[in-house]
């Protein structure tokens, strides 16, 4: 239920002759040339806009009938940066895309004193690996050769080894998953975990009652643990993968979205087996056509965001979390046809608990949905909010992690924000500890700094750059890695390092 990018820019404006050539600028700086021979009166710029793809991808721009110098400058944040080359009676600028979203090329002529803008768009399918994942009640990371530790609750084989398996007993020590595969990221359910190899394979293990394994084997069985790593069926190749409450998504290379688990909300984006308690154990694409860039699994719906830039949701709509009106408060209605959600900018990441938010290139966070425990970063008039809100605070985000009732931002420099419920300690503060009282601001994690986040319902972990695990919340489970409060109720709301003494890949 992760997934994140930032872009950090900056805009300045070198004076014609500063720059000659074929330099690189730095991402946000601008470019000026002299333009050879006779200036003509009247800047033209070709293409007035540019819509580019991927990171690295390069295009040209012209400008031509200049008056006088040529100055290039980008919107900060940048998503592209620029580079000069000069022609006679025009000037050419390489313009590389450095980060997804959008920002403005303003081309001025500097004698005559006229200013074109030029708007681009850039989208992207790179994805960040999630080396650290938190399921209800467990959590799982990767060490640095790819082989994939849990620890937490093993009642049904999510840890993906034999020990304590079927039995509620705190597991805190991070002990290692069976069969010997290694992993490039992971993600987890409530109660089951998958793993994505470096050839696109996708692998899970644990609870298999609705079919989120994505396997055949004890499908539909509630009790059975599944402790070994199944793979998942129908030979297909991911490059992300993700999971919601019940049910698991992968995305192809070529932006299609399969699903698989729970549909009775129609989660899994189609008609099959909603409205009933079934298991659906083959990945199946999400009608419509779409193809994605970016994808998150909820409690009991999906979001998508389409290689255009689009957010669309579908499954559950009972809190708002589809981002419109439709059947809000209405109980066990399916929406299975992806459906765009009105009001939000344009974000290039998204992640969905009981909400969902989205996060722009500029790093503004903006959710929608459940609003019970104030994980939505604002005080809204309904706890149950289909209009996208912007996080207060105007926090600028490199990325977010959504829990059942609570949100977490980490910023440039590694603090930890959080907001929303703090009954467990699950914010990493004290405020309104041990209350249900909603917790509608961002507030900083005091003494960590990170680099990557996993949450779920009620714990929070994060990565430091040296792949140190630091966990905060509950911890009946033994979710955190460490003894603190082990079978009692009684969260921690300081975060406290993983045990074991395990290095763990970083994103």
């Amino acid at each position: 239920m992760k997934r994140i990018f930032a872009t950090i820019g900056l805009s300045a404006t070198l004076l014609a002759g500063a720059c000659s050539g074929d330099e690189q600028l730095p991402t946000g700086m601008s470019a000026a040339v002299q333009p050879a021979g006779k200036p003509v009166a009247g800047l033209k710029i070709t293409p007035s806009q540019l819509s580019l793809s991927e990171i690295g991808t390069t295009a040209t721009l012209t400008a031509s009938q200049a008056a006088g110098p040529v100055v290039v400058t980008v919107s900060n944040p940048a998503c592209v940066s620029v580079a000069p080359k000069t022609q006679k009676n025009q000037s050419k600028f390489t313009v590389t895309t450095t980060a997804a979203g959008s920002c403005t090329l303003s081309v001025n002529d500097g004698v005559g004193n006229v200013q074109v803008p030029v708007t681009v768009t850039v989208t992207t399918t790179t994805l960040v690996p999630t080396t650290l994942a938190a399921g209800l009640f467990h959590t799982c990371g990767l060490d640095a050769t790819g082989a994939a530790y849990c620890w937490g609750n093993n009642s049904y084989g999510q840890l993906g080894n034999s020990a304590t398996a079927g039995s509620v007993f705190a597991n805190p020590t991070p002990a290692a998953v069976a069969g010997g595969l290694t992993f490039t990221s992971l993600t987890a359910g409530h109660r089951h975990t998958c793993g994505l190899t470096a050839a696109g394979a996708a692998w899970c293990w644990g609870v298999n009652l609705y079919g989120q394994l994505g396997n055949p084997t004890n499908s539909g069985v509630e009790l059975e643990e599944n402790t070994t790593p199944l793979p998942v069926s129908g030979n297909l190749t991911f490059t992300e993968l993700s999971a919601g409450t019940e049910h698991t998504c992968g995305l192809t290379a070529q932006g299609v979205l399969y699903c698989w688990g729970n549909n009775f909300t129609g989660q899994l984006g189609r008609t099959e087996n909603n409205n009933a308690i079934l298991p659906n154990p083959t990945p199946t694409p999400v009608d419509g056509g779409l193809t994605f860039a970016a994808f998150s699994p909820g409690a009991s719906h999906t979001c998508g965001i389409t290689s255009g830039g689009v957010v669309y949701c579908w499954g559950d709509n009972y809190f708002g979390q589809l981002g419109n009106p439709n059947n809000v408060a209405q109980e066990n209605v399916a929406h299975p046809t992806p459906t765009v959600v009105q009001g939000v900018p344009a974000v290039v990441s998204i992640i969905a608990g009981n909400h969902t938010c989205g996060l722009t290139s500029a790093g503004a966070a903006w959710c929608w949905g459940s609003n019970q425990t104030g994980q939505l970063g604002a005080e809204t008039p309904d706890v149950r909010e289909p209009t996208p809100v912007a996080v207060s605070g105007g926090f600028s985000f490199v990325s977010l992690g959504a829990g059942g009732g609570h949100t977490c931002g980490l910023v440039a420099g590694g603090t930890v924000y959080c907001w929303g419920g703090n009954l467990l300690g699950q914010l990493g503060t004290t405020t309104n500890l041990g209350t249900t009282n909603p917790n509608y601001s961002p507030t900083a994690v005091n003494g960590i700094s990170l680099v990557a986040l996993a949450i779920d319902a009620a714990h929070t972990c994060g990565l430091t750059a040296a792949g140190q695990a630091w966990c905060w919340g509950y911890n009946r489970y033994g979710q955190l890695g460490n003894t603190t409060n082990n079978d009692t109720d009684t969260g921690v709301a300081t975060p406290t390092a993983v045990i074991g003494g395990l290095t763990f890949a970083t994103p």
